[in-house]
């Protein structure tokens, strides 16, 4: 995004906001989709992202590319809502829904292998799955997920290393 285009974000301005959505509806849906499991939370907090992106545009500062400062406001949306999940599920522990549930008639749009592999990679802790899915399908350098994470930068290729072990021996496991 070039400074004038910013600065008419920065404004306000709802047809470069919308540019923007467009841009990266897809990426960080996916983004949420491999942290929360499930296609109708990850829309709902899609939308949320967005909301909050156009809410609190006067707070991006421009000392990172705007596709970071998304991911990072999606991370918090996303962290968020998992821990709620998780309270509920201790409050009420008769609630039979998983906290990832491998069966999701909505993620049709995911074709089988990556829903074999996000059902995997739901499997991670927390942050080797972010780390993961932010540099695996995401393409991101390890320099963009320290700063959208809130962690060093060897911290993140570490997650990284850790994530993609924990998932060969997932696999193997499986296999056997």
């Amino acid at each position: 995004m070039d400074s004038q285009a910013l600065r008419k974000f920065y404004e306000g301005d709802a047809q470069v906001f919308n540019t923007l959505m467009r841009e990266y509806q897809q990426p960080i849906y996916y983004y949420l989709y491999g942290m929360v499991g499930n296609a109708e939370d990850a829309q709902d907090l899609l939308q949320e992202t967005f909301v909050k992106a156009y809410t609190k545009r006067k707070s991006f500062r421009g000392d990172a590319q705007i596709q970071t400062w998304l991911y990072s406001i999606a991370g918090n949306l996303a962290k968020n809502h998992l821990r709620w999940r998780s309270i509920r599920r201790f409050v009420n522990v008769e609630e039979s829904e998983h906290l990832f549930p491998e069966d999701d008639a909505n993620s049709t749009e995911i074709d089988e292998m990556e829903q074999e592999l996000f059902r995997y990679v739901r499997q991670l802790p927390e942050r080797q799955r972010s780390v993961f899915i932010l540099k695996y399908f995401h393409g991101l350098q390890h320099q963009e997920i320290a700063h959208i994470l809130d962690i060093s930068e060897g911290s993140s290729k570490t997650n990284f290393h850790y994530a993609t072990k924990t998932l060969q021996e997932l696999i193997e496991e499986e296999k056997r």
